[in-house]
């Protein structure tokens, strides 16, 4: 294995955490061989270097206030990590509850309260945010009390 895949895979973890598959994708990029890749990623999991929960537990810590459940699953799970280390990171993160974090979303984005008219385009907002239909619906209830006079 060329010590410059090894190297070039370390300066791109130095920058962030990644999980394997995108490692291994920015490492085709950049045109080295499946062998040397795999050399590769095998050593930097061997040595700790790269470790898909620990990429999973920073992305949860990052996007917790942002996104629902279902999104950070989702979007974990686009990055190449898998159902079980997924359900683990997340596990281990012990979120607040989703009806927490998003009333406060939703107090982030409605600070003045919620008006009926606006709930069909906030309803949109927090699906494409993941967050559940009952989360939601408790997140607009609460919004709406809110800005009853």
């Amino acid at each position: 294995m060329p010590a410059n895949v090894l190297t070039t895979a370390i300066r791109l973890l130095s920058r962030r955490e990644h999980t394997a598959y995108e490692l291994q994708q920015k490492l085709q990029q950049r045109q080295f061989s499946s062998n040397d890749i795999t050399d590769a990623l095998q050593r930097l999991l061997e040595t700790d270097l790269q470790s898909d929960l620990r990429f999973c537990a920073a992305y949860i810590r990052q996007q917790q206030e942002r996104f629902g459940d279902f999104r950070l699953r989702y979007e974990l799970a686009k990055r190449g990590a898998e159902e079980g280390t997924i359900e683990n990171a997340i596990a281990a993160a012990a979120l607040p509850a989703e009806t927490t974090r998003v009333i406060e979303v939703m107090q982030k984005k409605y600070p003045q309260g919620l008006a009926h008219s606006e709930q069909n385009s906030a309803r949109r907002f927090l699906q494409s945010r993941g967050f559940s239909a009952d989360s939601i619906r408790c997140a607009i209830r609460q919004a709406i009390c809110r800005s009853a006079p």
